[in-house]
């Protein structure tokens, strides 16, 4: 009577247990970020500084050593790199592999920076930032046969669209060129009018502006006034006046040069099916989710299909990181059904049907709380997280089995059910705890590598340990 008692309460804790397990996990798991690769810090740091017209032997001696002296001090800094290039200086700072609290050094490194007092006054403020490991979401690719100046205007509004999206860290262009005006003069007509082009030069730098004069009071009221002189159009600047005379005469820039409204120089070029294109890398931050930001893309290419998109021109997206995150989420799906169908095939036709269905329970609790010691050590569901769960998900109901097995040993011999589960636990606890612990020695050796490779590894034996740990304390 006693052991029926303490069976029937006990049975019922741990079927509740079972059931917040379960809900624990699959609410984490709609919750985790899902995305192609692990989101790790490289632990590098650089710091870039502007010289213009500068040779590179004087961009060494006058930028990059003295910020280079400077940071050498620096505690955990493994390496420092650098390369001086005419008008840029470009210094990378490379910390020992795990240095902790990482943000603190990159502040270090500002503070640093900002302390160098011989830089030279007119070279730009030298600019730090972290070395990141960016993920590319999809490549959005905009193409038609229109104007160039129209296509660039809707990848102009369809990277805005995109960078509203939560979770897009940046979006980076090819193939779009900005607007330029070309103002090729006539050397004939210029020395016609007895000009240089020095003329030229200053008279757009100097009437090409547009300068503030302060404020104006009135009573109560106050009007701040701006001399408005910048060109908007071709048309205006060719109306620039070069020289001018007492009697009214005037010479305009559009009487010695050809002004021409056009593009930049192209240094890339994008074609897609035989068609001008610009495309629109769509990178994820760190905490962005890579399903969800190309379902957002997806929802904006439908909104400009319906209606803002001229005839002749198509968004096609490539490069879906979402793809491949779905494609091995979907063979860890499928080999799960699988797994737990010919684990209640096999154990029901030699134990019976309650065991194999205690047995089976196992994988799905197995993996809800991996799932939440994945989530809670930082984890996200990616492409490497995901291949140790498939790694895993053939050696998690091991220990299950065993157990089940050799308590309907001791059933089929006459003990009572509860009786049969603590006996046969007992007999096998330590065999089974041997074998599950063995499996995890295989995969830690994983986590002894070192730099980016041994971050990115280490999800795998992560993921796999968990798996099995909480296979054991199901089991």
């Amino acid at each position: 009577m006693h052991i029926s008692e303490f069976s029937v309460k006990n049975s019922v804790l741990v079927n509740l247990l079972v059931i917040l397990v379960l809900v624990a996990g699959i609410t984490s798991y709609s919750s985790m970020t899902k995305e192609k690769f692990p989101d790790v810090s490289l632990d590098e740091v650089w710091v870039y500084t502007t010289y213009p017209g500068v040779s590179p032997e004087e961009i060494e001696k006058l930028i990059t050593i003295p910020i280079e002296d400077e940071l050498a001090s620096i505690e955990g800094v493994d390496n420092i790199k650098s390369i001086s290039s005419e008008g840029f200086s470009q210094i990378r700072v490379e910390f020992e592999t795990g240095i902790e609290d990482f943000p603190r050094k990159i502040q270090e490194v500002q503070n640093r920076v900002n302390r160098v007092e011989d830089l030279p006054e007119d070279a730009d403020l030298p600019e730090v930032e972290e070395e990141k490991w960016t993920t590319i979401a999809v490549i959005a690719s905009i193409s038609g046969a229109i104007p160039e100046n129209r296509l660039k205007q809707l990848s102009e509004d369809l990277e805005d669209d995109i960078l509203d999206i939560p979770g897009v860290d940046a979006v980076s262009v090819m193939g779009r060129r900005d607007r330029e005006v070309w103002v090729e003069v006539n050397p004939a007509r210029l020395e016609g009018y007895n000009l240089s082009l020095a003329d030229v030069i200053f008279s757009l730098k100097s009437k090409n502006l547009d300068i503030p004069g302060g404020a104006l009071g009135s009573g109560r009221e106050e009007f701040l006034i701006r001399t408005m002189g910048e060109a908007e159009t071709p048309r205006q600047i060719g109306r620039v006046i070069l020289r001018s005379d007492s009697e009214g005469g005037r010479v305009y820039l559009s009487d010695v040069a050809r002004i021409t409204d056009t593009f930049e120089e192209a240094t890339t070029l994008g074609r897609l099916n035989g068609e001008q294109t610009i495309s629109l890398m769509v990178m994820k931050s760190k905490t962005g989710n890579t399903v969800k930001i190309v379902d957002a893309v997806n929802s904006i290419k439908a909104r400009y299909e319906d209606g803002r998109l001229p005839d002749g021109v198509s968004i096609i997206l490539t490069n879906d990181a979402a793809a491949d995150v779905w494609s091995n989420l979907n063979a860890l799906y499928q080999n799960g059904a699988l797994g737990l169908a010919l684990v209640l095939v096999v154990l029901y036709f030699f134990v019976g049907l309650r065991p194999a269905i205690l047995t089976a329970l196992g994988l799905p609790v197995a993996f809800a709380i991996s799932i939440l010691l994945m989530q809670y050590f930082g984890i996200t569901i990616n492409m490497l997280s995901l291949f140790g769960l498939i790694l895993a998900l053939g050696l998690i109901v091991d220990d299950a089995i065993i157990i089940s097995e050799n308590a309907c040993r001791h059933i089929e011999e006459g003990l009572s059910p509860v009786e049969a589960a603590i006996l046969g636990t007992k007999e096998v606890a330590w065999p089974v705890v041997a074998a599950v612990a063995t499996t995890v020695a295989a995969f830690l050796p994983l986590l002894l590598l070192v730099g980016t490779l041994g971050k990115f590894f280490s999800v795998i034996p992560k993921t796999v340990t968990f798996a099995l740990m909480a296979s054991l304390v199901e089991a």
